[in-house]
């Protein structure tokens, strides 16, 4: 934190863990509550780092079609909880959308979660490796969710399975997807959740955040 400070640098979201510990929509009350405690962390986290925006899975997976229902009302109880948290600590929730099986894989269906918090304190993480074999509908997506995208986790891939390749090695029309941003007025984080090796990463960044800017 001093060093972030001295540099004149501010973490703009902390993620919070995730995966068959941390699902909040498991079966398992002990895992459901791994998982609450988990979140509670990650905001007591962005108040340390003076961060605004939580990311938060809302499952982890595979989800059987038999147990989603059930498994959605988990997610729901653990979301208000995580809710009445984050107002406390002035911090906003963004729930990622996620691909697959998961719970919130379909703009539906995660703005149904997060449809109670009218407040604007819980929206949306949207990761454009996410939509699977369907890339042609990231800027349609940016448009639906407006004033609720939040976040973005930012990679390209190849059209089939999440990748995270640097944006443009992919099948992701950026042109298009920050057109959309731009009719949103979005000015929100541009988190790259991309791979590759660390003594490149500085220098790819920054040439890639030029490149996107003049699409």
């Amino acid at each position: 934190r001093d060093c972030l400070s001295q540099l004149g640098i501010t973490a703009p979201t902390i993620h919070a863990q995730f995966g068959t510990e941390y699902d909040l929509s498991s079966p398992d009350p002990r895992i459901r509550e791994q998982a609450l405690q988990s979140v509670f962390a990650a905001i007591d986290l962005a108040a340390f780092f003076g961060s605004q925006i939580v990311v938060v899975h809302a499952s982890a997976e595979p989800i059987q079609d038999s147990t989603r229902q059930g498994r959605i009302t988990h997610v729901r109880e653990g979301l208000a909880k995580i809710g009445e948290r984050s107002r406390k600590a002035r911090k906003k929730i963004a729930v990622e959308l996620l691909p697959r099986t998961c719970i919130g894989n379909t703009l539906e269906e995660l703005l149904d979660l997060i449809a109670p918090f009218e407040d604007g304190s819980m929206g949306v993480c949207l990761d454009t490796n996410h939509f699977m074999s369907n890339p042609g509908a990231l800027p349609h997506a940016v448009r639906v969710l407006g004033c609720r995208l939040l976040t973005l986790h930012l990679s390209d891939y190849d059209g089939v399975d999440e990748k995270h390749w640097l944006p443009g090695r992919g099948v992701i029309d950026w042109s298009a997807f920050m057109k959309a941003l731009r009719d949103i007025h979005y000015d929100g984080p541009f988190i790259y959740e991309c791979s590759f090796r660390p003594s490149e990463r500085l220098q790819m960044i920054c040439e890639n955040y030029s490149w996107l800017a003049a699409q």
